[in-house]
């Protein structure tokens, strides 16, 4: 099985370029200075910004990889290469190039699996669950507080609340 590591940086930068990109905030993004927009759920944030760096974070990317390369001494692969197909026997002759390689069956389908991941261990039942809870956020003074979530939570978790504190 293979592993694949990137760094937190890498997806940084490419949250700053796609922010810098784009003219206006997509609907329903929170607004640290605007405690009354909604919320939108954590998981599709994150989904969200996994498919942005997937469609357009590429050429970002491999830019700090070669930078990363250069700095280490590493010598960087040219992406216009030809290399044979993977599981496939030479003899047949079928190659692809670096690029091909490194983008489509290394960086997108890390991305891919791991939006599958999420998707396993984020169930709509338990995005749910994490948006009630998001309400309780201490931070700016509880400023993303919403009584329809808590009464959710307190549906949601009945045995927990006697009908008073309902």
């Amino acid at each position: 099985m293979r592993r694949f590591l990137v760094d937190r940086a890498s997806i940084e930068n490419v949250n700053v370029v796609q922010q810098e990109a784009e003219l206006e905030p997509p609907p329903n993004v929170v607004n640290e200075f605007n405690p009354n927009e909604i919320v939108r759920d954590p998981v599709d944030v994150v989904k969200a910004r996994l498919g942005t760096m997937r469609e357009s974070g590429w050429n970002n990317f491999f830019a700090d990889v070669q930078g990363f390369c250069v700095a280490k001494s590493s010598l960087v692969p040219n992406m216009d290469d030809e290399i044979p197909v993977r599981g496939r026997s030479r003899a047949e002759g079928r190659t692809i190039t670096n690029l091909h390689h490194y983008r489509a069956e290394i960086f997108y389908v890390a991305i891919d699996k791991i939006c599958v991941e999420m998707d396993h261990r984020f169930s709509e039942g338990s995005n749910i669950i994490l948006d009630c809870f998001s309400c309780l956020d201490p931070k700016n003074s509880f400023s993303k507080f919403d009584v329809d979530k808590l009464a959710r939570l307190a549906d949601i978790y009945h045995a927990d609340f006697s009908d008073d504190d309902r």
